[in-house]
Parts: structure tokens; sequence; C-alpha cells
């Protein structure tokens, strides 16, 4: 309904569980030929296959970012079922960046973290700052192609410096 109502005069459609009827969008979206799509989620047999249908962008929450491997594998074969290039479609990685200034510092972050989030946390890019670009190259070994990034802390501002500074460096495109 969204692609249709962002790419058409006015829309109409008639499904199972939704129905539109000569619908007026406008201002039509800038960005051709329409804003990208992300879907996220985890169900391996249902979202990923709709992911593989109308997604630009799948996004893996954190809670699954153990499983990324896997799912980015059966994602492809959705694509595959479907007709789609796998390539089309990129891959985020909702993730936790808790980086310390050094190893005790990580430490005792990642320990606070925990303490707050238990399993909710996910498994998180957590330690120095080599140990968060160790981490993150192996997230987009897996098919990773970008991440959606909360940092933790009362006040991020000076996470979020560190990961810019340390960080994200290693992974500018010469």
């Amino acid at each position: 309904i969204l692609k249709r109502m962002w790419t058409e005069a006015q829309p109409s459609f008639a499904g199972r569980h939704f129905c539109i009827e000569d619908v007026y969008c406008e201002p039509k979206p800038v960005r051709k030929p329409h804003p990208p799509l992300l879907i996220g989620g985890g169900g391996e047999r249902v979202l990923l296959r709709l992911a593989a249908l109308h997604a630009d962008i799948w996004n893996n929450l954190s809670v699954n970012q153990a499983d990324l491997r896997r799912k980015v594998q059966r994602l492809h074969e959705h694509c595959r079922t479907v007709g789609r290039d796998p390539n089309t479609l990129q891959v985020s990685q909702q993730t936790m960046v808790i980086i310390g200034k050094d190893r005790a510092d990580a430490l005792t972050k990642r320990q606070k973290a925990e303490a707050l989030y238990g399993g909710h946390l996910g498994q998180g890019i957590a330690g120095t700052a080599e140990e968060c670009i160790a981490q993150l190259r192996e997230l987009v070994a897996a098919g990773c192609t970008m991440f959606i990034i909360e940092f933790f802390g009362r006040d991020t501002r000076e996470p979020a410096r560190l990961f810019a500074e340390r960080v994200l460096p290693a992974f500018r495109r010469q």
C-alpha cells in the first residue's frame, strides 16, 4: 500500500486485511521511486519471506545478532525462491555499542548494561575500539551492510565521540 501511495496518483487496493480507495498521498516523497522500505524482525518462515518480497532493507533485531549469518542465508533463500537477486537487499543489524577507553572501562560499562538490560541487550558490540572493530567486521562478513546503533550510557555523546574517532576510521572507503 505504501509503495503504491508513494508512486501512484490515487491508488486503490482491496486485500484481505486492508482496503484503500482512490487515496491521496501528497506531497509525494522526493526520493525516487520511493523511500527505502525497511522491514525488521527475525521470523525465518514468514517475515524474511516478506522482506524478500517487499523490503529494500531487512533489519535484524539486536536480540538475534548471534544468529545473523543463519538469518541472512535464510533471507537469501527466500530471495531466490521469489526470483529476487539477494544483492539488491540491504541487511542492517540493530545493536547496542558499549565502548570503553580501555579494557577495564569497557568491562565496567558492559556489566552495567547487562545489569540494566539483561537478555534484551542481545549480543551487542562491546569492548575497546579495537574489539568493537573486530566484532563489526564479523557482522559485515556475515552479510551485514549497515548498522542501527544505540550507544550505551547516561550521556551518549562520549561513547559516540569515541566510536567516531577510533572505530569509524577503520571502515572508511578508500
